[in-house]
């Protein structure tokens, strides 16, 4: 994952407000590139539907206890656009299987 911490990264500034006061969300764009660039990343794969977002990868980081995925394009071969960012239990059980009963 050490690749992606020299990628450049762009978002909508208006979703990243929305995300922020997000109650099951309060994360923003920030953050996760914060996190991404620091060497936290922990996954990153192609959509699982490629047919619905062809293009689109996932990237799974680590914040604060709990893993997030934040799906992407690739722009060009630098850098990413940021779509969203949402919890994932799924992508926590993945990496963390010690944690698969913790809620949070």
């Amino acid at each position: 994952m050490d690749h992606l911490r020299y990628k450049t990264y762009r978002f909508d500034s208006e979703k990243n407000l929305k995300l922020l006061q997000m109650p099951d969300r309060q994360i923003g764009f920030q953050e996760v590139i914060d996190e991404i660039t620091s060497g936290n990343a922990l996954d990153i794969k192609k959509h699982f539907n490629q047919i619905k977002y062809p293009h689109q990868y996932i990237i799974s980081v680590q914040i604060k206890g709990k893993v997030y995925s934040v799906p992407c394009v690739e722009e060009g071969e630098d850098g990413f656009f940021l779509k969203t960012i949402y919890p994932s239990s799924r992508a926590r059980d993945k990496f963390f299987p010690e944690n698969k009963n913790n809620k949070s």
